[in-house]
């Protein structure tokens, strides 16, 4: 903080307090869908990438016929992530068809939230 101005500085100090106070900055409150968009669609890449598996509840929650075998049921869950991935990463779009994809995918993050892990 060596060059910085006192407007920085007290701006610095008075984050730090709101840490302290709260545990978070309050940037972080008044943004909230940037912020959390930022902290999970990293998370949600790398479970992409990385699943083994799919959640049980797929069949039901997705419409999908019973039977299906577990290669098309891994499928049908990369597509869902890849929806919710779009929809994070698009979510202050203001086209008004986008807009509806990213409604869809926030819909099946909520969806498949207790779902998303591996």
């Amino acid at each position: 903080m060596k060059n910085t101005s006192k407007k920085e500085k007290g701006n610095w100090f008075a984050k730090k307090y709101q840490w302290l106070k709260t545990g978070f900055d309050h940037d972080e409150a008044f943004d909230f869908v940037a912020w959390h968009s930022q902290v999970v669609l990293p998370r949600l890449k790398f479970l992409r990438e990385n699943h083994t598996g799919y959640p049980l509840s797929l069949e039901k929650k997705a419409g999908l016929p019973t039977g299906i075998s577990d290669e098309e049921k891994n499928k049908k869950w990369d597509k869902v992530l890849a929806e919710i991935i779009w929809a994070f990463e698009n979510i202050e779009t203001t086209d008004e068809r986008d807009r509806k994809k990213v409604e869809r995918g926030l819909s099946l993050f909520g969806k498949f939230y207790l779902d998303l892990w591996d």
